[in-house]
């Protein structure tokens, strides 16, 4: 995410059983296992496949009558094309040689669970790096947000939700980042309100089938809570959307069933002191893989060092710019492996220079890439490291 971000900081049929509660229980009550392998019926959506379509501009008609007469308008034939052009760039220039470099370096990648700190809405990354997980973890300071009531909106205010979708994916089709000031301004705040939106929107351009979303949070104990109507409306910050999200979706192609959580949270230090729910939620996972892109170099400053310690004690790999965790601090336990070019970082962060990273690009002869990854540097160019735990010695 961008700099500014630090500024304003901070299943499967399978299913976590994880003492799941409707919020109004008792939040600190005893916390149960993780179970993955209670299945759990999930009936699929048909407003939130339909939204689906209608964002990744391919809906043709509705049994909906407003948004069947919408669908006719100029102003979403208009959107079809912009959106087509605005994946396509994406696709081509970032998502597909991306995927085309993690079938060389991660072949043998396959973890169940991955964790996306400060990720924003950007899902297609983490899929394109962990495509078989079963559970997608991504945090972030924005909304959860909720799925737009298309039928009773007027069509000026449907119009206006598109243009601000079209908005807030422009950076990450462009530089493969989302701006964290285009995200206040059309994600949190937008008509089309929170990360929810522009989520079921990629699940469709990547081929999957949204099925449920759920509003929810995260007690102190890790367990999920989930949010009734009444709940969202008696809680000030809920009704703007400000809540945490789980997605039930599935592959089209094999009918997999795969989870999305969205937190939203703030994991910065003085947080988790006040709750550590979260971290306990991610321990009950077990061991993951992590990656980090544009994340303001947050887990660099002293008021972010709990969050790093617990990604480096809990992450089996990370696949990371230079504004994940210090070089320094990865090469206690992880081995890494760079490629692209590693130079200064951007103006706005020339203090975070990493003269260790710097001398792995050279020491290793880093191979190049063709996409681009997080910020790039002052020199505009791109780089990516993967660094893998260090298996233990049989007499350790």
């Amino acid at each position: 995410m961008q700099a500014i971000k630090f500024f304003f900081y901070i299943t499967s049929f399978f299913f976590l059983s994880l003492g799941c509660k409707k919020a109004d229980s008792q939040v600190d009550s005893k916390p149960t296992k993780i179970n993955q392998t209670k299945k759990v019926d999930v009936k699929a959506s048909e407003t939130l496949f339909e939204l689906g379509k209608f964002l990744n501009g391919t809906l043709q008609n509705s049994n909906r009558s407003n948004l069947d007469s919408f669908l006719k308008a100029n102003s979403y034939k208009l959107f079809q094309v912009k959106i087509k052009n605005r994946w396509t760039n994406y696709l081509n220039s970032i998502y597909l040689p991306l995927v085309e470099w993690r079938k060389n370096q991660l072949k043998e990648e396959k973890p169940k669970t991955v964790v996306y700190p400060f990720s924003g809405p950007d899902f297609p990354n983490a899929f394109a790096l962990y495509p078989d997980a079963d559970f997608y973890i991504m945090l972030g300071l924005e909304a959860g947000g909720f799925e737009p009531n298309l039928e009773k909106m007027e069509h000026n205010k449907i119009a206006k939700g598109l243009n601000e979708f079209l908005d807030s994916i422009e950076s990450i089709s462009r530089l493969n980042y989302f701006m964290t000031n285009k995200m206040k301004k059309n994600i949190s705040a937008s008509i089309f309100k929170g990360t929810l939106p522009v989520i079921v929107g990629y699940l469709e351009f990547l081929g999957f089938v949204p099925l449920e979303a759920r509003p929810i949070i995260i007690g102190s104990n890790g367990d999920i809570l989930y949010l009734s109507s009444d709940d969202i409306l008696k809680n000030p910050r809920y009704t703007k959307g400000f809540f945490s999200l789980e997605i039930i979706f599935k592959e089209k192609s094999t009918d997999k069933i795969k989870t999305l959580y969205f937190l939203s949270t703030n994991v910065a230090n003085s947080e988790l002191e006040k709750n550590s729910g979260v971290t306990i939620f991610l321990e009950r996972f077990g061991s993951f893989a992590c990656t980090f892109k544009a994340a303001s170099y947050l887990l660099h400053y002293a008021h972010f060092s709990k969050f790093k310690e617990f990604i480096l004690s809990n992450s089996e790999t990370i696949v990371m710019d230079d504004t994940g965790p210090p070089i320094k601090d990865l090469q206690k336990n992880f081995t890494i492996q760079v490629f692209g070019k590693y130079t200064r970082p951007i103006r706005l962060w020339k203090t975070k220079y990493q003269t260790t990273l710097s001398e792995l690009h050279n020491e290793q002869n880093s191979k190049p890439i063709s996409f681009k990854y997080g910020y790039g540097t002052l020199n505009h160019t791109h780089h990516i490291l993967i660094a893998k735990r260090k298996k233990k010695n049989a007499t350790q």
